[in-house]
């Protein structure tokens, strides 16, 4: 049931503009550079295929925090800034 109904989000996030095959975000390349990451959301269309990429962004966020802590590889502080979540 669950499954069924992830399958038309799945589907969105899947499509080329959101899934690149090369390039995309790296949160390894961004915390060694020292860059900043803007997700500007509110231009997507649609509420849900804006509210899944935040999801996404942060659990894959979540996950690079957690593998530098674990493992004790990083290249300073990390700051976050999150507006209107």
């Amino acid at each position: 049931m669950i499954a069924a109904a992830l399958v038309p989000l799945l589907t969105k996030l899947s499509g080329d503009l959101l899934s690149p095959a090369e390039g995309g975000l790296s949160w390894e390349e961004v915390d060694r550079h020292r860059q900043v990451a803007y997700l500007e959301l509110g231009s997507l269309l649609g509420q849900e295929s804006a509210s899944a990429v935040a999801k996404m962004s942060l659990l894959d966020l979540q996950s690079y925090v957690g593998a530098r802590y674990a493992f004790g590889k990083g290249w300073g502080p990390l700051w976050l800034f999150i507006d209107e979540l």
